[in-house]
């Protein structure tokens, strides 16, 4: 897989990583439902936005929900998921799946 591959099936695949891995903290969650909030209101919107960060949900829910959403929204939303990911939990985003099983594929 390259980096031009296809972000929505990677985002599948990922999912039950991203939902179970601990760092994937309340403060983490919040900051990528900001960016994509912010910067990419037409992948989530205010409204969106706000559901995603309701704090009297748990957060493993909310990041289930989230991922999903995204990959209904399609490919540029779970891209800017990555991107946010990559930016905001490097060390999260190499250990994805999809990112080792890419790193062993060009050894």
């Amino acid at each position: 897989m390259t980096d031009l591959d296809d972000y929505h099936e990677q985002l599948q695949k990922d999912a039950h990583f991203l939902c179970s891995d601990q760092r994937m903290d309340t403060e983490l969650v919040d900051r990528l439902v900001l960016q994509l909030n912010r910067i990419y209101p037409q992948i989530l919107s205010d409204k969106e936005a706000h559901r995603f960060r309701n704090q009297s949900v748990p957060t493993k829910v909310r990041l289930a929900e989230l991922l999903k959403h995204l990959n209904e929204k399609g490919e540029e939303s779970c891209h800017e998921f990555y991107r946010g990911l990559h930016i905001h939990a490097e060390d999260i985003y190499y250990s994805l799946p999809s990112r080792v099983r890419q790193r062993g594929e060009n050894t």
